[in-house]
């Protein structure tokens, strides 16, 4: 690749978020609560970019539990494999995001991005084949939400 070529991906790849963003930006009311903002924020990146699922997971107010967002089913449930009865389980419990070693709370825990773009099972623990075979995942992207010093997911 060219440095011109090179140059040119990196501000198409600039433009692209700057339009995530200002879409974000437009869609966002003040008066909103907080879940309504992250349903308009998934909505929008599921929008923007080819992605099957998109969620949060937040720690609440005590810094001790860690929940996935639950994302407004019918926004997903073309991308899936798996049925409402599975997304209401996932968005349903609770992980103890300090001791927990499931991937989101690793993520906020040590304030690092997870990113495994092809799935190598032999790499994976047990229970991280299970969840990655049961939800038919290829690949696998988690950044911590982080504000300042503070994680919030």
């Amino acid at each position: 690749m060219t440095s011109k070529e090179h140059l040119e991906k990196e501000l198409s790849s600039v433009y692209n978020e700057l339009d995530i963003l200002m879409s974000i930006t437009e869609r966002i009311k003040m008066d909103m609560n907080i879940h309504d903002a992250l349903d308009e924020i998934v909505h929008t990146i599921l929008e923007k970019i080819d992605y099957d699922l998109c969620s949060f997971a937040l720690i609440d107010e005590n810094d001790q539990y860690m929940q996935v967002h639950n994302t407004i089913f019918s926004e997903i449930k073309e991308r899936v494999s798996f049925n409402e009865e599975k997304w209401d389980a996932i968005t349903s419990e609770k992980y103890n995001y300090k001791k927990s070693d499931a991937w989101i709370c690793k993520t906020a825990k040590n304030r690092q991005e997870i990113y495994i773009p092809k799935i190598d099972y032999c790499s994976l623990s047990k229970d991280e084949q299970t969840f990655i075979s049961e939800f038919n995942i290829t690949s696998l992207y988690m950044l911590p939400v982080v504000l300042n010093d503070a994680v919030f997911g």
